[in-house]
Formats: structure tokens, C-alpha cells, sequence
């Protein structure tokens, strides 16, 4: 399993980005087309979300286990200070339609 970081060709300005030494997969305007050439199986992070040992050894495990489905963790968007624990997080997740 090999894991990559998208990491785009051009920094928008103002942004923050993980520096780390995970191999970049570099993509032009969202364009993930690059990894089509990738022969190996790919756990893949985004370039400015940053993820601790025991989340990516857990995230593995999890892809290890159900290798023939695409799996998507959940991660924190913002913190919202004005709203009491343990609401304060709004988190991005996936949805699988039909459409």
C-alpha cells in the first residue's frame, strides 16, 4: 500500500499546507488523473489535512480489510467556538447515491 499526498501544481495564496515527507502526487486545478498511473494500491491524503501515525495505521487497517471497497474518513472542516462542546466540530463525509 502506498500512501501520497495531492498537492497541487500551484499554491492558492493565502492557503496552508501540510510540509511533510510524504511523496507528493502533484495535480493541476483538481485534476487526479496522475494517479491512473499509479500501479499499486493507494491510501491518499490531501494536501492541507494532516493526519497522526495511529489515524493512518488505523485507516490501513481498516483498507487492508475491505481491499475492494473505496474507503473515505471523515475529518474536521472547523472549530466553531460559540457552540458548546461536543457540537463544536463540523466534519466532511461522503455520501454514496445512484446518480
Amino acid at each position: 500500500m502506498r500512501w501520497l499526498r495531492s498537492f497541487p501544481a500551484r499554491i492558492p495564496e493565502g492557503r496552508s499546507y501540510i510540509v511533510d515527507r510524504m511523496e507528493r502526487l502533484l495535480l493541476d486545478n483538481y485534476d487526479y488523473s496522475p494517479l491512473e498511473s499509479v500501479d499499486e494500491d493507494v491510501c491518499l491524503l490531501e494536501w492541507d489535512m494532516a493526519a497522526d501515525v495511529i489515524q493512518r495505521e488505523t485507516f490501513e487497517y481498516y483498507a487492508e480489510q475491505y481491499p475492494y471497497y473505496v474507503l473515505v474518513a471523515p475529518y474536521r472542516l472547523w472549530h466553531l467556538p460559540s457552540i458548546p462542546e461536543p457540537y463544536q466540530a463540523v466534519w466532511a463525509h461522503r455520501c454514496m447515491t445512484d446518480r
